[in-house]
């Protein structure tokens, strides 16, 4: 999730040689980031906005940690890493869902169309201009495991909270526009992935 900053790096590989010791796999972890965020979803149905938060938050911390505990216990591999990517995807989509349900004020288009517009670029296009130019071989694997974007997956999970705590204190025309951006720059993102790619 924080893979290019090299302090956050430090601070995970910190972090997941003190959680070393629990009994609990990396692969178990990931699993539990996307349990986590549908019980998130259950509070965020029930309005219970501050819980949600707090849940979605944990899920993310979770599925942030995984690989840092993967390599704290030398457990890394493939398919673990295939796992927590197709997780990222799972628990970014609860929690937008949760979206859909609110009625936020209509900034240009109605909410749901921002909704599915942050899903579509930023939780699905971003991901998928990096694998599918690995695997047509337009860039090298390493070219790709550098592609960078201005609206990374750690920025939209961010917004994302905002948006819910605006959402939380009643703040819905802000939150309507804390989507409309999140959706602006995950559009960028896109664009910049593209370019990088063809040029």
């Amino acid at each position: 999730m924080i893979k290019g900053n090299k302090l956050a790096g430090k601070a995970q590989e910190i972090i997941g040689n003190l959680l070393k010791p629990l009994p609990i796999t990396p692969n178990e972890m990931t699993v539990a980031s996307v349990l986590i965020a549908f019980i998130g979803l259950y509070f965020f149905m029930n309005t219970d906005y501050w819980m949600a938060i707090g849940l979605y938050a944990l899920a993310l911390l979770v599925d942030g940690l995984d690989g840092a505990v993967a390599r704290a216990k030398c457990m890394a591999s493939a398919k673990g890493a295939f796992l927590d990517g197709v997780a990222d995807r799972f628990v970014e989509f609860i929690i937008l869902l949760g979206l859909m349900a609110v009625a936020l004020p209509t900034i240009a288009f109605p909410s749901n169309y921002w909704v599915m517009g942050m899903l579509f670029l930023g939780t699905g296009m971003t991901s998928f201009i990096r694998a599918y130019a690995e695997y047509t071989e337009a860039i090298t694997m390493e070219a790709a495991q550098k592609m960078n974007g201005l609206f990374e997956r750690a920025e939209r999970a961010l917004f994302i909270l905002i948006i819910i705590g605006l959402i939380a204190i009643g703040d819905f025309g802000n939150a309507a526009v804390f989507l409309m951006a999140g959706t602006i720059l995950a559009l960028i993102t896109v664009m910049q992935r593209f370019l990088a790619v063809i040029s």
